[in-house]
């Protein structure tokens, strides 16, 4: 990230505060200007995180101190000796620095996990990025063995940090390309990680409540995360006043079968569209003091049900255009909504049978990982095991394509030499950005192709938009492209979408919904290169930041 707005150094920001009178320094903050206070507050950040890898290195050696001393008082002997010295030492921590036990094991294995990564000890102690981004850095790399691999592993994992990414983005990126370094040792890790981590466990929560965590396998949280999706959209319209929350704990309870819980919508409306139609339910004769069916006599012989073709079903929904007019004679009302019965939970039958496909994205020539939509990489054996079953569908891993086009003011020849070259250049090295895209929203089209002007993208578009970008592109988010919408990254003009920017490509970028709206305030202006990463320029302030495909 570079700022332009102002020339203050981590230094520089540390002495404008005292730190020992909160009012002068809570007075001096509330005077910074706008473009003063950014540049600040990321001095101050940066200066944090170099406090908090010396606390880090600090921390382990008091617990290095207890250790020597119960060796000497106590030599360890067996095993559970020695996990007790280890707890010991860990409550040492946390008594001296007032923290959880917890948090002081985390601090103890993570000092001890970097002295086998000198590069990225480095950093951290330079304040390059927070504990629990190295701590992610640390924990994937821990599976490659090979001198050789490891130093090279290191040197992409630090330029992957340094980008602006979630945390989420940062682990996905380093997993797949442990996988591609070493596929049988990431398979490996993997299973050993389901031995001892997969679990699900209930715990008090207050008012009435439990908390419900779990680990389970990628597919297997994806696939109830899909369904309990695809049950609130078939069941409940927009106008349902209960939070998104609510209705997942609502789905929950059907899908797991618990008794009488069916989710249904509580809009009001009588005539909701996610109602749930039933066939008219007959009306007694009110001149006639009897059951509308007779009940057979004792002895008798119940009365037969018609055949299946002669039975009648459920007429056709009346319209009802700007009234409530009745439906005709001839039709039968359907039901309001609070006089249909609920629904049987679904069975382990009736859910397969509905259920939607996963979806894995590989690469057709064997070179990248394959990757589980909404998850991430995952290795090529744990691919072929849910590929044995039928959750997965398989799609290949789209290429990036520019098209060989002119366009006025837009030299593509140049832009694709430039870009061959700028790829050519190591990641680890300071190669400087891709060259930018047709600033025009084109796409380096000089006529529109097939599509571009209307809004909407078509399916094949958005799913190798969503393949290529795989998370949101606003700086910070990493939610899965896949529950992102398409925007535009120059402006689609509805009344004239020849001049706006079009429907193509190198114009279209997967943005989480909070995101996208907060795209549309202008406070951060995009700008597309040739590599589909995107800078982010904030007008205020001059200040940029770039983003990359996951």
């Amino acid at each position: 990230m570079v700022a332009t707005a102002t020339a203050t150094t981590g230094t520089d920001a540390a002495s404008m505060f005292t730190l020992t009178d909160p009012d002068a320094d809570y007075l001096r903050l509330q005077r910074l200007s706008s473009t003063e206070v950014d540049s600040v507050a990321e001095s101050l950040q940066r200066d944090e995180y170099r406090l908090m890898a010396r606390k880090v290195f600090a921390a382990n050696r008091i617990a290095e101190h207890t250790l020597d001393e119960m060796i000497v008082t106590a030599p360890i002997t067996t095993g559970y000796i020695a996990r007790q010295v280890d707890k010991t030492a860990a409550s040492q921590v946390a008594i001296a620095l007032n923290v959880p036990p917890k948090v002081a094991r985390e601090w103890m294995w993570l000092a001890l996990a970097l002295a086998d990564w000198p590069g990225i000890r480095a950093a951290f102690l330079d304040g390059r990025w927070s504990f629990s981004r190295t701590s992610i850095m640390v924990a994937e790399l821990a599976v490659l063995t090979d001198p050789e691999v490891r130093a090279f592993a290191e040197v992409r994992a630090i330029a992957l940090a340094d980008r602006p990414t979630a945390e989420r983005t940062l682990r996905n990126q380093i997993a797949e390309m442990v996988i591609a370094l070493d596929p049988d040792a990431a398979a490996e890790r993997r299973k050993d990680f389901a031995e001892s981590a997969q679990n699900v466990t209930v715990t008090d929560e207050a008012h009435g409540h439990v908390n419900v965590h779990a680990t389970v396998p990628a597919e297997v949280g994806l696939f109830l995360a899909c369904r309990i999706r695809e049950l609130i959209t078939e069941r409940v319209c927009s106008r349902d006043p209960r939070p998104l929350g609510r209705l997942r704990v609502e789905a929950l309870k059907e899908i797991q079968g618990m008794p009488g819980e069916s989710l249904q919508c509580a809009c009001g409306d009588e005539f909701c569209s996610r109602g749930i139609p039933l066939p008219p339910v007959p009306q007694p004769d009110p001149e006639l003091d009897l059951d509308y069916a007779p009940r057979a006599e004792s002895g008798a012989d119940p009365v037969p049900n018609p055949p299946r073709d002669q039975r009648t079903t459920t007429p056709p929904i009346p319209q009802r255009l700007g009234g409530s007019d009745p439906a005709p004679e001839h039709q039968s009302p359907r039901l309001p909504v609070a006089l249909v019965p609920p629904r049987s939970p679904i069975t382990p039958r009736q859910s397969i049978a509905r259920q939607s496909s996963l979806t894995v994205i590989t690469d057709p020539a064997g070179i990248a990982s394959p990757r589980l939509v909404g998850y991430g990489a995952i290795d090529p054996q744990h691919w072929h095991d849910i590929a044995a079953g039928q959750l997965v569908t398989r799609m290949d891993a789209p290429e990036l394509d520019l098209p060989e086009l002119d366009d006025p003011g837009v030299e593509l020849a140049a832009i694709g030499r430039d870009l061959a070259a700028w790829q050519t250049v190591d990641v680890g090295a300071d190669r400087g950005p891709a060259p930018p895209v047709d600033p025009t929203g084109h796409g380096g089209y000089a006529v529109a192709p097939r599509g571009a002007l209307r809004y909407r993208p078509p399916e094949w578009l958005r799913d190798k938009v969503v393949a290529l970008d795989k998370i949101c592109r606003y700086p910070g988010c990493g939610r899965d492209a896949s529950a992102c919408e398409l925007d535009h990254v120059v402006k689609f003009d509805h009344a004239d979408p020849a001049s706006g920017g079009w429907t193509v490509e190198f114009n279209l970028m997967p943005l989480c919904r909070a995101d996208h709206q907060r795209k549309h305030l202008g406070l951060w202006i995009p700008t597309m290169l040739t590599d589909r990463a995107i800078v982010w320029r904030n007008p205020l302030t001059g200040k940029t930041v770039t983003t990359f495909p996951g």
